[in-house]
């Protein structure tokens, strides 16, 4: 039975089977740069039925411990790969981190 309080641990458990140079790619809510507003968010989720766990940094980064991280490692999502080099162009907005309550990486299994 899987305890829906250990998310790292289910991970780790999910990841266990898999072969080396597998990759794990997450995304993890946060309310670090918007606290209130996304917090309001978190309260009308769990409202309705739907909690959420909203994680700071060094909690996102435990997801990750004993993997690979690829660069830029565990940074807020519009972060990860900000300059693009497949050809598409930037619309020009810019986004402000109080706007993105979401980290992400992207790690390989050794």
């Amino acid at each position: 039975m899987l305890d829906e309080h250990d998310a790292v641990g289910i991970v780790r458990r999910l990841l266990e089977p898999l072969p080396s140079g597998s990759c794990l790619a997450m995304s993890v809510g946060t309310a670090d740069f918007a606290p209130d507003e996304v917090g309001r968010v978190a309260r009308e989720y769990a409202a309705r039925g739907m909690p959420m766990r909203l994680r700071t940094h060094s909690e996102a980064a435990e997801f990750f411990e004993g993997l690979d991280l690829v660069e830029p490692g565990v940074v807020q999502v519009h972060k990860w790969r900000p300059n693009r080099t497949d050809g598409m162009e930037s619309t020009g907005e810019s986004i402000r981190d109080e706007d993105i309550a979401m980290y992400g990486a992207v790690a390989r299994k050794p």
